[in-house]
């Protein structure tokens, strides 16, 4: 009759825990770590930019260039009675959001619809905030009611144009400086 082992009693108790853990740390692992993140699609905004310009009765603002390693996340040209997001367009809008070296995001959005209305619904409870030159053009300053989003706009032609960042203004004035009607 075998007699009872201390010692094979703890290594098959080690063993059996072993097997139980490897796949609990495995399981663990797997569902706790952070995926990497998607990368972004660079569009075309150039394309973009043509397409709005032949179209558009009034000076389309673009960037001539950006740096290289800003990045087009977003762009659209829209005629009127579209929808973006919750508004019906009033008039054509033509749009570019990029992201920066930081990673922050900078947007042109641009519209023939009533100025006034249009900078409502597009910068949600804005105030003025003055003014800045940029390259002979007078821009109108906007800080959102947080805070954190600044803008700035001006009147191109039939047009109204509008910058915005989650950045300092400068940032904004920087960009405003690369813009070029067309």
């Amino acid at each position: 009759m075998a007699g009872y082992n201390p010692r094979a009693s703890a290594r098959d108790m080690l063993l059996s825990m072993a097997v139980l853990l490897v796949p609990i740390l495995l399981i663990s692992w797997f569902f706790t770590r952070e995926p990497d993140e998607p990368p972004l699609e660079n569009l075309d905004w150039k394309a973009a930019v043509a397409t709005a310009r032949a179209e558009a009765d009034f000076p389309v603002m673009a960037p001539t260039e950006v740096p290289a390693s800003w990045r087009a996340t977003s762009t659209y040209w829209h005629k009127p009675g579209q929808q973006v997001g919750d508004r019906s367009l009033a008039g054509h809008e033509w749009s570019l959001g990029l992201l920066d070296d930081n990673q922050q995001h900078l947007s042109l959005k641009q519209s023939d619809a009533p100025a006034a209305a249009w900078l409502r619904a597009v910068m949600r409870d804005g105030r003025e905030d003055g003014t800045v030159r940029v390259k002979d053009h007078t821009w109108t300053k906007w800080v959102s009611a947080d805070g954190r989003t600044h803008y700035l706009s001006r009147a191109v032609g039939d047009s109204t144009v509008l910058l915005a960042a989650d950045h300092d203004a400068e940032a904004l004035v920087t960009f405003a400086g690369m813009l070029s009607e067309g």
